[in-house]
């Protein structure tokens, strides 16, 4: 991974999971993977299942967020990849965000430019009828950055998340035995680590690659130059094209090569497309490639994947 996030203190510092913060515009966004401050969020409600729609635009997945008591609504991505973070357009008058006086962090972006910035606190979050307090984020205002912000890790493993992607409805509860879809669907073998949901894949000409599960990239498949020149050799069915390429730092465009061909993940096959370009330096898996699923579940609390015994194509 790329980035390296750091929280600091006046006593001590947190050197956090190299990251990957990238937004890729027109047809990519990508998250980046790290852990979170040491500041505890307080979920509301202990027991608990809520059911609310999402939309789905060229960014990624999208749901109504509340912020303060004022219950502000924010339009926010989804991102299991990344740390909950969001731009200026959230602090300006509201009295439920202050600024950490302990907590800043320090990032280096995909084209190695250095950013710094706060933590800013939310003193709660709302996602339905769940209320998230205390909550930590990272302050990201480049103006060039189309998206204000989105809901991260940190909020998204405290719980169970169903997906469902014939419906565009979220089912979000605390436990998975009142997940009634978890008898038809099947156990996608994974690993939660530190880094992310990482997935073991093999590709053609046998090359064996872990992938990370990233629902903000919104495409299927993408990895780094080195190995999808080894896993692309052979395939004809590929096209370049110029693409918008965007970090919190600035925006270019990339020339990116993608492919058809299929991955082979615990003695299953399933169809994708693979993208790369020069920029890219993790191998992900995005919303595209999950979204063949009629749902999938993430399961934080008992580290485990699920997707559907049946599919949408």
């Amino acid at each position: 991974m790329l980035l390296k996030l750091i929280i600091q203190n006046n006593k001590r510092s947190f050197w956090y999971i190299p990251a990957f913060l990238l937004l890729v515009w027109i047809s990519l966004f990508v998250g980046s993977c790290t852990q979170q401050a040491d500041l505890p969020i307080i979920v509301s409600r202990k027991d608990f299942k809520v059911t609310f729609p999402y939309e789905v635009d060229r960014v990624g997945i999208f749901i109504n967020t509340r912020w303060g008591t004022s219950k502000t609504i924010q339009r926010l991505y989804l991102d299991n990849h990344s740390p909950t973070w969001a731009n200026d357009s959230f602090i300006s008058g509201n009295g439920a965000i202050r600024k950490s006086k302990s907590y800043e962090y320090r990032t280096k972006t995909a084209e190695g430019f250095e950013l710094n910035g706060d933590v800013y606190i939310c003193d709660s979050i709302s996602i339905a009828e769940i209320v998230f307090k205390n909550v930590p984020y990272y302050r990201i205002a480049n103006p060039q950055n189309k998206v204000n912000g989105v809901i991260g890790e940190n909020i998204i493993s405290r719980g169970i998340w169903k997906i469902d992607f014939k419906n565009n409805i979220i089912t979000f509860a605390s436990h998975i035995d009142s997940i009634e879809d978890i008898k038809s669907s099947n156990l996608l073998k994974s690993r939660f680590t530190d880094q992310g949901i990482e997935i073991d894949a093999v590709f053609r000409n046998n090359v064996a690659q872990t992938i990370q599960l990233d629902l903000g990239y919104n495409l299927s498949l993408i990895m780094p130059s080195k190995e999808f020149k080894e896993i692309s050799k052979g395939n004809d069915k590929r096209y370049t094209e110029l693409l918008n390429f965007s970090t919190p730092s600035g925006s270019q465009e990339v020339e990116t090569t993608q492919v058809f061909d299929s991955v082979l993940i615990d003695r299953n096959y399933f169809t994708c497309i693979i993208s790369s370009n020069s920029l890219v330096k993790e191998a992900l898996m995005g919303r595209l490639f999950l979204q063949q699923f009629e749902f999938m579940i993430l399961d934080y609390l008992n580290r485990s994947v699920y997707v559907s015994k049946s599919r949408l194509y």
